[in-house]
């Protein structure tokens, strides 16, 4: 990162603006560590509220919820990603759309046409294969 400024607020209290200098990039472990660390009370919030079950490793998170039928889960799933949206929006996080997949386990072989639409009107359907850690 270069050219970027910091401030900190403690307790309603906000230091000025420092410019800093980091060499840790996006991509290395530390950098993954500290997302997760940041991201930890937006899980747990989520958890709370949604009775929902969170998977993460470094930074592919995955929620997934069960219920009896799949437009119970797309309902759930979209009040969730409503949450978590706003969430990012005031904690200036930000979401790759490209890697957000749907995927429905259910007893029938007719693939599901429910579908999510995420706050910013991106649509996400049903996969029939989803890849989660490139696997």
């Amino acid at each position: 990162m270069q050219k970027r400024r910091l401030s900190l607020i403690f307790d309603d209290n906000q230091s000025d603006f420092q410019e800093i200098e980091s060499e840790i990039s996006q991509e290395s472990f530390i950098s993954l560590i500290l997302f997760l660390v940041y991201i930890r009370f937006l899980a747990f919030k989520i958890r709370a509220i949604y009775n929902c079950n969170i998977a993460s490793f470094i930074n592919d998170v995955a929620i997934y919820v069960e219920n009896k039928t799949v437009a119970q889960n797309c309902k759930q799933l979209s009040e969730i990603v409503q949450n978590v949206f706003s969430w990012v929006n005031e904690n200036t996080v930000q979401f790759d759309d490209f890697k957000s997949e749907l995927i429905h386990f259910e007893k029938s072989n007719k693939m599901s046409e429910n579908t999510i639409t995420l706050p910013n009107l991106t649509i996400l359907k049903a996969q029939k294969v989803v890849k989660w850690l490139e696997i």
